[in-house]
């Protein structure tokens, strides 16, 4: 799983709260590609068959960005690919497409969800968090589903009420608790979409969780849109037992539940680094180089069964933080020329991709 937060910076209002947001060279492009290619570190891109891309604020245009990100990341051209737009759930909802197409025969899909918003709400923030879909189950193994419809499209405020909002993400969390014979004393972790510790407790109490059950709903940094769930459930699998139960839910024209089982690989070390870390920066900090502990990432595999896949690259020299921003800008201008050949996207000044730099 990568996560790819930016530079944390005061909001332009009066307190002590801050939230991510982008620098002027970012955008929801740029994000998804640096948290896809945290998971790139660990995966060998070759293996994938597809790709889902979840966002809100992709800008308005007649293309496919699922297909500019494969093509920026240098995966293979014979996959599937997939655009979730128009919710702030796409990235759950994409989570679990990606679940079911592996289980059809697909052998690995990168997700990722991204938001870039630069005006709206004082909660929002800016953020990307990628996860490989395949057949390990590494951290979770995927047991069931539950939605419902609606039209309540927008996030309330931390504190602020909602009654409609809440009542949908109660109604499929216990929904998919009650499907598949998991009790409200069974949950060991509740994860919700940035709505706040306020909204999350209530959601908590209107499904009967026991006292003892994690509730992960923070908005440290910024509610991140349809990247927020996938953050919270990153956080759930590092402080979760193995065979502990995980409900993620997230709400946005209806609402969504996923219930998950907590695999081998949860626990301490299950994200590199811990998400709280990286959600803990300080404003105008640097990218950290390449080959060393990115601050602001984390890395770990994701899965929905149990075979081995290949081990991870090895480390690679340290590169400028520069590089890794004119890498990304560099790729995503060579996939959008209409004269772009293939060999262009082949060559970069990232390791963290390719494993060298081109010569001189």
């Amino acid at each position: 799983m990568g996560v790819y937060l930016p530079c944390r910076r005061p909001r332009e209002v009066a307190g002590e709260a801050r939230r991510f947001v982008a620098a002027g060279d970012e955008d929801v492009l740029t994000l998804a590609v640096e948290a896809a290619h945290r998971c790139l570190e660990q995966v060998e891109p070759l293996t994938f068959g597809g790709v889902f891309f979840a966002s809100t604020t992709l800008p308005p245009a007649e293309r496919q960005f699922a297909s500019v990100l494969a093509t920026v990341c240098d995966l293979p051209r014979d996959i599937v690919t997939a655009d979730f737009v128009g919710s702030s759930r796409a990235g759950l909802s994409a989570t679990v497409a990606a679940a079911r197409a592996v289980a059809s025969g697909v052998r690995r899909i990168l997700v990722v969800a991204a938001d870039c918003r630069r005006s709206g709400a004082e909660s929002a923030g800016d953020g990307a968090v990628a996860l490989v879909i395949d057949s390990r189950a590494r951290l979770g193994r995927l047991l069931g589903t539950a939605a419902v419809s609606g039209d309540l499209s927008f996030q309330a405020p931390e504190g602020g009420a909602l009654p409609e909002r809440e009542r949908e993400m109660a109604e499929v969390a216990e929904r998919v608790l009650n499907e598949y014979g998991v009790g409200a004393d069974q949950l060991a972790a509740l994860a919700l979409d940035d709505p706040g510790a306020v909204v999350g407790a209530r959601v908590a109490e209107m499904i009967a969780a026991d006292p003892a059950t994690r509730i992960y709903c923070e908005r440290e940094g910024g509610a991140l849109g349809v990247a927020g769930v996938l953050r919270q459930l990153a956080h759930a699998f590092e402080e979760v037992s193995p065979g502990d139960r995980v409900v993620a839910v997230a709400s946005g024209n209806g609402a969504e539940a996923v219930l998950f089982e907590a695999g081998d690989g949860v626990g301490e070390g299950a994200c590199r680094p811990p998400v709280r870390r990286a959600s803990s920066r300080r404003p105008g900090s640097m990218p950290t180089p390449a080959g060393a502990i990115d601050p602001m990432s984390a890395t770990a595999a994701f899965g929905s069964g149990s075979v081995d896949a290949e081990p991870a690259a090895a480390s690679a020299p340290a590169t400028p933080p520069s590089c890794v921003i004119t890498s990304s800008m560099r790729r995503i201008a060579a996939a959008w020329s209409p004269s772009r050949r293939r060999s262009s996207t082949r060559w970069d000044s990232n390791p963290r991709v390719h494993g060298s730099a081109p010569s001189a």
